[in-house]
């Protein structure tokens, strides 16, 4: 299944806690290589630290996303403004965690996978574009697939700029 793969790029020292990982064992047990090491718990428990990672990030994001939209919404007078502003945050915040950024495996993992993953959603983008034509609002739906776009990428570059600059590599 795509995207269940182990991330070949994965390194032991990714994570702070990850040198329990390769636990010493015996090596005439099953399902071990000659040298004595549990290979597939390795692999298990990358995978598993990954899972909770991103789980760590979708759970506060999606809660998030939804608090805003209900909030948002009424007070701007459209699901589809507080939709808007909702993913640009998201664009911002993605910008953010692909410059130089410290530790970036897991941060990515958790607020750019997890948390943005939950907090802007595509689906909903479009089911806005949808229903704003089904209403026969064409103007409302070009206005917002130009003003996601456009903003979408500036926030994102604002947000990679901050980066270079929070973070700078020397």
């Amino acid at each position: 299944m795509a995207g269940l793969e182990p991330n070949p790029n994965l390194k032991r020292d990714s994570y702070p806690n990850a040198s329990s990982a390769l636990e010493p064992t015996r090596a005439d047990s099953p399902g071990r290589d000659g040298a004595g090491w549990q290979l597939p718990d390795c692999r298990l428990r990358f995978e598993l630290i990954e899972l909770a990672l991103v789980a760590s990030g979708a759970v506060p994001g999606a809660l998030l996303r939804w608090q805003l939209v209900e909030r948002l919404g009424p007070q701007i007078g459209a699901i589809s403004g507080a939709n808007l502003l909702v993913n640009l945050v998201g664009c911002g915040l993605l910008g953010l965690l692909s410059g130089p950024v410290p530790h970036r495996t897991p941060l990515m993992l958790a607020l750019g996978i997890g948390f943005c993953g939950s907090l802007t959603t595509f689906s909903g983008w479009i089911l806005d574009l949808t229903s704003l034509q089904q209403r026969g609002q064409s103007l409302g739906a070009l206005v917002l697939l130009l003003a996601s776009l456009g903003l979408g990428l500036l926030a994102a570059l604002g947000g990679r700029a901050l980066s270079r600059r929070l973070f700078r590599v020397r």
